[in-house]
C-alpha cells in the first residue's frame, strides 16, 4: 500500500524496496490492496480515474513481486502465532508468511506500522521497518 498511495511511511518503504533484491508479499495482499483502493474510491479519497490508475500501478508492481502462497501449513503456523501473540487473524497470516520468507532470506525486513504486529514480529526474531514507529 505504501508504495502505491502516499501515506505515513511511504518514503521508508520506497527506500527499502529500492534497495531490496526482492520484494515479497503474501498472495492475499493483492486482495487487501484492491479492497483498500475500493474503500478509498467509495469514501472519496480516490476518484474513478485515480482508482483506475492506482489499480494499474498495483498490477505493474505485482508482476515483479515475489508472492508467498497461503497453504495449510502456513494457516496452521498463523493460528499458532495468533494464539501466542493475541494477533488478529489476517495479521497472524501476514506474520506467518514473513517468517516463511525469513527462513530462506536472513536479510528480510518486515515493513509494518501496526504496534501489535510489529511487537510480535520482533518477538519472532524479525527485523522490522521502520526501526522506530
Amino acid at each position: 500500500m505504501k508504495l502505491l498511495v502516499e501515506e505515513d511511511g511511504s518514503e521508508v518503504v520506497e527506500q527499502a524496496a529500492g534497495q531490496a533484491e526482492v520484494v515479497a508479499a503474501l498472495l492475499l495482499s493483492y486482495v487487501e490492496a484492491r479492497s483498500a483502493f475500493a474503500r478509498m474510491r467509495v469514501d472519496g479519497r480516490l476518484d474513478s480515474t485515480g482508482h483506475a490508475e492506482t489499480v494499474s500501478e498495483l498490477d505493474r508492481l505485482w508482476a515483479t513481486t515475489a508472492r508467498v502462497p497461503v497453504d495449510g501449513d502456513l494457516v496452521a503456523r498463523a493460528a499458532t502465532l495468533a494464539d501466542r501473540h493475541g494477533l488478529r487473524a489476517y495479521d497472524a497470516v501476514q506474520l506467518a508468511g514473513a517468517l516463511e520468507v525469513a527462513a530462506a532470506d536472513d536479510e528480510l525486513r518486515f515493513a509494518c506500522w501496526d504496534g501489535d504486529l510489529r511487537n510480535a514480529a520482533r518477538d519472532e526474531g524479525l527485523a522490522v521497518l521502520p526501526a522506530q514507529p
